[in-house]
């Protein structure tokens, strides 16, 4: 046998005998990559798993797009669903990795009761889909006992005993596994922070209020104090100045507001230009510190029909009611176009009804939101927004009990301080204990009077 063929069949012998991951660590835990990378996704007669983003719709019953991530915005969960199927099943499995403590650790959120997610930890060659019992290590249920959607969601953390494969340096794959319970529960299981170090983040409070808009000309280089979505394929990018984007088919760049390699979102419906179809982008709730709303805008085309709206904090960021809307303007759009003659334009609004030019503080709590659809199907053309400014940004001090920081009082933030108080949730950051301590005579270090645990470790859930 010739040297070659030698060689090929020792390598052979290698990818079949080989420890499979040994000295890998857990990639990807958080999906914070905004994709499945490290993971592997398999369903079973219908079933689904994909990943969803904080502020997105992700499921036809109302609430989705509400729920608070563990942490925070801009934050991603894998979602596991079955279909209508008793057989179905979503199934996400990681690559194999030595586990670098006794505990993996991770945080789950179940649409409904009706659900029975597992989390079972298999041998790294084992069959992702049908693994035999000599393939599967642990088998667990999810717990899922306060399940939900909506502002008051939270998620539950949760532990599995890695002790033998930690001190035996074994390699695992951990997998979790969604069926349905019975003909007809599509529900979904939303899982993130996935952590084999024993120390995975706590809850992350939602973001408090401001004075003026967070990143309003988006120099962070991400969408730090925004969420973007859209309807029917409408989307929103993060672009910078001197680069090619999507819709951009000049070769001399528009020049953007804040020169060198600033940054400006792109508002656009669908790539096909749906007239229904529409880009959103939504700002954190924050006060205006002045009389004026000020921004920046270009559109690629005169047939598009960019919008904003001043939204209360507690409105559905995405398809407000009426009631929950405070004003509406359109842009105006007045030089379209493409190209390095172009420039944007200035936009303002008023904002002297909801501004308190005696106390900021006491103005009006609100959200800003940015729509656009085209007027004409067949071009997803696009507007380009930033450098919005609502007076000079600075934090607000959160009040007593609003625990959620919707700038309201109300059972919502009974439910979240209950659920800290009963344990259910991990300790928060010290601004959240900041807003729930209300001891009525004096500060005691507790969300909800006698109730609070400065334990350094969250609830370990079997």
């Amino acid at each position: 046998m010739g040297s070659r063929w030698i060689g090929l069949l020792l390598w052979t012998v290698w990818m079949v005998l080989a420890p499979v991951g040994f000295g890998q660590t857990l990639n990807n835990g958080s999906f914070s990559t905004g994709s499945l990378a490290g993971w592997t996704a398999n369903t079973v007669d219908g079933g689904q798993v994909s990943l969803v983003k904080q502020g997105t719709v992700f499921s036809v019953n109302p609430g989705s797009d509400k729920i608070p991530f563990p942490h925070g915005a801009g934050a991603f969960a894998a979602l596991l669903r079955a279909t209508a199927s008793p057989q179905s099943v979503g199934i996400l499995t990681s690559d194999p990795f030595v586990p670098r403590s006794s505990k993996l650790a991770f945080y789950t959120l179940s649409e409904s009761s009706a659900v029975a997610p597992k989390v079972v930890i298999l041998t790294p060659r084992a069959n992702l889909i049908n693994p035999s019992v000599s393939e599967i290590l642990h088998i667990e249920n999810v717990v899922c006992d306060s399940p939900g959607t909506g502002a008051t969601a939270v998620f539950q953390r949760q532990v599995v005993d890695l002790s033998a494969e930690f001190a035996a340096k074994q390699a695992v794959r951990v997998q979790f596994r969604q069926p349905a319970t019975a003909s007809g529960a599509g529900f979904f299981t939303l899982i993130t922070l996935v952590d084999d170090t024993g120390q995975s983040p706590v809850i992350i409070a939602p973001s408090p209020r401001s004075l003026g808009i967070v990143n309003g000309n988006f120099a962070t280089g991400d969408l730090t104090g925004w969420a973007a979505t859209g309807i029917k394929g409408g989307y929103v990018l993060l672009v910078q100045n001197g680069s090619p984007f999507p819709g951009n088919y000049e070769n001399d760049p528009i020049p953007f507001p804040d020169g060198g390699k600033s940054w400006a979102v792109n508002v656009r419906s669908s790539d096909s230009g749906a007239v229904d179809s529409v880009g959103i982008l939504v700002s954190d709730p924050f006060i205006p510190n002045a009389p004026v709303l000020s921004f920046k805008t270009h559109s690629q085309n005169a047939r598009v029909s960019p919008q904003i709206l001043l939204l209360k904090t507690s409105a559905d960021p995405i398809n407000p009611r009426p009631e929950d809307v405070l004003l509406t303007a359109n842009v105006v759009n007045r030089f379209p176009g493409e190209g390095g003659r172009y420039t944007f334009e200035d936009q303002s609004i008023d904002l002297s009804a909801f501004y308190n030019a005696s106390d900021p503080t006491q103005g009006t709590p609100m959200r800003l939101h940015v729509r656009q659809h085209t007027t004409q199907s067949g071009y997803g053309w696009y507007t380009l927004f930033t450098n919005f400014y609502a007076g000079p940004v600075a934090p607000l001090p959160p009040f007593k009990g609003d625990l959620n920081f919707d700038g309201q009082i109300n059972v919502g933030d009974a439910i979240i301080g209950l659920r800290v108080a009963a344990g259910l949730v991990s300790p928060v950051p010290p601004v959240l204990v900041q807003v729930g301590d209300v001891a009525p005579k004096r500060p005691d270090g507790e969300v909800l009077p006698n109730f609070w645990s400065t334990r350094s470790e969250s609830p370990t859930f079997y």
